[in-house]
């Protein structure tokens, strides 16, 4: 099937502040300070991005890979406990999920695709940190956009 057209409300500007790696923003992303604390136990590297940006390196492979029996292994024995620990909306880092998995060996990275998903765990955080993350509502989004489609506004009136 052909994908279906989706209704935009309108557009929230955004920047680019989302992706700048000073002050605050240098520990966003892919950065891992509790791995880079135990980096010689772990034998976790940093690499550098070209936008100076450093990642932890988990990087292996030529695409994004699981680790089946590990990802069965979490489920198992570990899965209620980070799932009652981490999925609240009050979790600080909604992105701490995808960290977790890297850590524990569950996913890795394909061959140069750190920086795009150093670009999607950063930009999650923004949209969490502006409170635009999680479930919302349409009048709220509309309230917040900058440009409003109005000639898709009747697309609305349902909700």
């Amino acid at each position: 099937m052909p994908p279906s057209p989706v209704p935009r409300v309108g557009r929230i500007f955004v920047g680019e502040d989302w992706y700048q790696v000073t002050g605050i923003n240098s520990m966003a992303g892919m950065r891992d300070p509790l791995m880079e604390l135990h980096h010689e136990s772990c034998d976790i590297k940093l690499k550098a991005l070209k936008n100076g940006a450093l990642v932890c390196d988990y990087e292996e492979g030529r695409k994004l890979a699981v680790d089946e029996d590990g990802a069965m292994d979490f489920l198992a024995l570990l899965a209620e406990d980070y799932i009652r620990d981490y999925c609240r909306d009050d979790n600080p880092d909604w992105t701490e999920g995808y960290r977790i998995y890297q850590r524990l060996g569950i996913l890795t990275n394909g061959l140069g695709h750190s920086r795009m998903m150093d670009e999607i765990l950063r930009r999650s955080q923004w949209l969490q940190s502006k409170d635009l993350h999680g479930q919302r509502s349409v009048d709220e989004l509309k309230a917040r956009c900058t440009v409003l489609y109005e000639s898709q506004a009747a697309l609305f009136d349902f909700v």
